[in-house]
């Protein structure tokens, strides 16, 4: 997703493939809940493959998958509220992706990633705010790792969530606007080829 210049790279490829590491990534999500508190959660199953470009960031590009009915707040009767028909859905959408269309440079380890979201069957752009956070060597496997935080905001009724109640107190129930923050560790393995 996210790319480091050539200066700061560890290896003198210059393009390469990448795999997200879900034992040491994330992605969190977090909506009004009677507008007085904020619920948290996450999707725990999900992949992604980054085409990584160091010569030129904009010609990166990732792929990424999630299970939507991985989905999880902590608390069982919510999540399965959560994964039927007024919410995810996931008989019918078993799926979610993201595709990048194109990627602009903000300043040095900040960029914004824009790419196209399905989630219930609907695709809508959205913008990733990204931050690089650095590459290194991974002492147990000595896998080449690098890492970066994106964020973004949709409102859940562009995809087709329109669950909607008012309170006997004028508050709804639930808000729009899901924040959604990633937090990704990406694994290029030793010696692999450029281009891959």
């Amino acid at each position: 997703m996210a790319a480091v210049s050539p200066s700061q790279s560890t290896t003198p490829q210059n393009k390469s493939e990448w795999n997200i590491d879900p034992a040491h990534s994330g992605i969190e999500f977090a909506i009004r809940h009677l507008m007085i508190t904020t619920i948290k959660g996450q999707f725990s199953q999900y992949d992604a493959r980054i085409h990584w470009d160091d010569d030129d960031l904009t010609r990166s590009s990732v792929v990424a998958h999630i299970d939507p009915n991985s989905i999880t707040t902590g608390n069982e009767y919510r999540d399965q509220h959560l994964r039927g028909p007024l919410f995810m859905n996931v008989e019918t959408f078993p799926e979610m992706t993201f595709q990048s269309t194109r990627i602009e440079r903000a300043s040095d380890d900040e960029y914004k990633i824009y790419g196209d979201l399905t989630c219930l069957g609907v695709t809508r752009e959205v913008m990733l705010d990204t931050t690089y956070g650095g590459r290194d060597v991974h002492p147990v496997t000595g896998n080449i790792v690098t890492g970066f935080e994106a964020r973004t905001t949709i409102n859940r009724k562009d995809f087709g969530m329109n669950f909607h109640q008012v309170l006997d107190s004028g508050r709804l129930a639930l808000g729009d606007d899901v924040e959604i923050e990633i937090n990704a560790q990406l694994i290029k393995e030793v010696g692999a080829e450029a281009g891959s």
